[in-house]
């Protein structure tokens, strides 16, 4: 929960939740996203062998807040050259074969929409946007970290309602992108 003035009086708003439905490589890898500009990624889940089908946790942003520059990621999993790439720009500064750390025009980014491509769900691709203020600057994330890595073996990633963290960035590595860490921060309000 979240307390905000309303007309100068607290007021709480309670943050929505829902899961969007496991989308996998099968019948062409469609998408997961999460709803309007008011929602972003902030749990993780999947199932079957090598977590073949994933879905993601759709929270409402907090009050004011929304998203904008929505931007797609090139493909990646756990094959990895062992070189990264040091941009000179950005929020998040560095580049590699197995993650994704949505960062677009220098301003942080927070995910939207995941889809996977190749036997087991082996290549993924993330949907990022920029979270922003209602003076259309970009919104701060703080607190950031990754995650210890999730399967099907281990449940689902999810953080209390209305904790304001989301996740920013997947990496994989393990058969087929098996095992799955997350970027997540905190979006300073």
């Amino acid at each position: 929960m979240t307390s905000i003035l309303v007309l100068g009086v607290p007021a709480v708003v309670v943050a929505a939740v829902s899961w969007t439905a496991y989308v996998s490589e099968e019948n062409g890898g469609p998408w997961a996203y999460c709803g309007p500009t008011s929602q972003a990624a902030s749990g993780f889940q999947c199932s079957g062998s090598y977590c073949d089908s994933v879905r993601i946790r759709c929270e409402t942003l907090p009050a004011g807040i929304t998203v904008t520059g929505y931007n797609v990621s090139n493909s990646f999993s756990e094959e990895d050259d062992g070189f990264g790439t040091v941009t000179s720009e950005g929020w998040y500064r560095h580049d590699g074969d197995n993650y994704h750390v949505c960062n677009y025009s220098g301003a942080a980014g927070i995910l939207t929409g995941i889809r996977c491509q190749g036997n087991y769900c082996n290549n993924i691709t993330l949907e990022c946007a920029t979270p922003t203020t209602p003076l259309g600057q970009p919104a701060t994330l703080t607190d950031c970290e990754w995650t210890d890595y999730y399967s099907e073996e281990d449940g689902a990633l999810s953080y209390p309602e209305g904790a304001n963290r989301f996740i920013t960035g997947v990496r994989c590595h393990g058969s087929y992108c098996d095992d799955k860490s997350f970027y997540v921060c905190s979006l300073d309000v």
